[in-house]
């Protein structure tokens, strides 16, 4: 008996159809143009954190712990945008609309009246997302349906992910708050979601939270700063060396700190005949991620006139001690240098 097995010809009718016609190579790739959403200079530092533009469509995630400044810079952003036009949505699970209305008016404190009035008319707010998991059907429902409430937003904030007391290994829920983040993606509609922090400083939440989104932020403490670090970019450079920034005494707005780079100091002075000159040497700087705020402090030593004893100090002297830190009221009196 000839002729190919039933077998045979499955194979081949296989091949026949996995067979492309022509290789699928990257210039046959298709790239969707994503317009930058105007941010104003009063919040460059977010726009130069995020790599120059805040283009439709991004997936955000801004970390922190608590009292950080998380939701003053998501509603900095709002009034900026909404002073440009542009229409926000924030959806709340930690506080009242009522809240929010009161940190945005304080924030704009400086601002013409008209102006504040017209970008906080532009700011809309949602309190009654009583499930992270209904998350995608409130997007349908609400924002993406025609002549629905909020239809026509171009930022959706969402403060925060853990609001509802949402447990780290609760997977399927962290699931839907990235279907969630994916379809505002498809529909150009720009995200940035706040996120806790652990103890011990890690993202809240699986792993799979920060994979998932274009750019992850994370916003801590240092004395009276907050540094705003990037640790993962698509659209820019991350920032391995966090911002520091500082809270306007009037306004409460967060702005670039002035002081940036760290500055070195010495000191010298004559101790008398037989100890000679005494230096010390210090550097003060912004403290780095998960460090304590304490200046570098280097005792150099003394010596005779002339130099002839140097180094190691005069027998029996002390090392100095480190009478405050960088921050004026924020010393550690008394500490020593290891």
């Amino acid at each position: 008996m000839t002729g190919n097995s039933p077998r045979q010809a499955s194979v081949s009718s296989l091949r026949m159809h996995i067979l492309p016609r022509k290789h699928n190579t990257v210039l046959d790739a298709t790239i969707v143009a994503r317009s930058p959403l105007p941010v104003t200079k009063s919040v460059d530092f977010f726009r130069n954190a995020i790599g120059g533009e805040l283009v439709e469509g991004a997936r955000m995630l801004l970390s922190g712990s608590p009292g950080g400044g998380k939701s003053r810079v998501a509603t900095q952003l709002c009034l900026e945008l909404g002073r440009e036009e542009i229409s926000t949505l924030t959806l709340l699970t930690e506080e009242s609309p009522g809240q929010l209305k009161r940190r945005a008016m304080q924030l704009s404190a400086d601002w013409p009246t008209s102006e504040a009035t017209s970008a906080m008319s532009r700011m809309h707010a949602d309190s009654n997302l009583y499930d992270i998991n209904s998350l995608p059907e409130f997007l349908m429902r609400q924002v993406l349906t025609q002549g629905a409430m909020y239809n026509g937003v171009r930022l959706i904030v969402l403060d925060s992910i853990q609001g509802h007391g949402l447990a780290a290994g609760a997977t399927k829920s962290y699931a839907k708050v990235l279907e969630f983040a994916r379809l505002c993606e498809e529909n150009r509609i720009a995200t940035l979601m706040l996120c806790h922090v652990t103890k011990r400083g890690d993202i809240a939440g699986p792993k799979s939270l920060e994979h998932s989104v274009d750019i992850s932020m994370i916003l801590r403490r240092a004395m009276r700063y907050s540094l705003l670090g990037v640790r993962k970019n698509r659209y820019g450079a991350v920032q391995l060396k966090p911002m520091p920034l500082r809270i306007n005494s009037v306004t409460t707005r967060l702005e670039p700190a002035p002081h940036c780079e760290p500055r070195p100091a010495m000191a010298r002075t004559y101790a008398g005949a037989g100890t000679g000159v005494l230096e010390m040497q210090a550097v003060v700087a912004i403290p780095g991620d998960g460090k304590r705020g304490l200046p570098v402090l280097r005792y150099v030593g003394g010596g005779a006139v002339g130099g002839r004893r140097r180094g190691g100090g005069p027998a029996g002297a002390r090392r100095p001690t480190v009478a405050a830190a960088a921050e004026p009221g924020a010393g550690q009196a008394g500490r020593r240098p290891r």
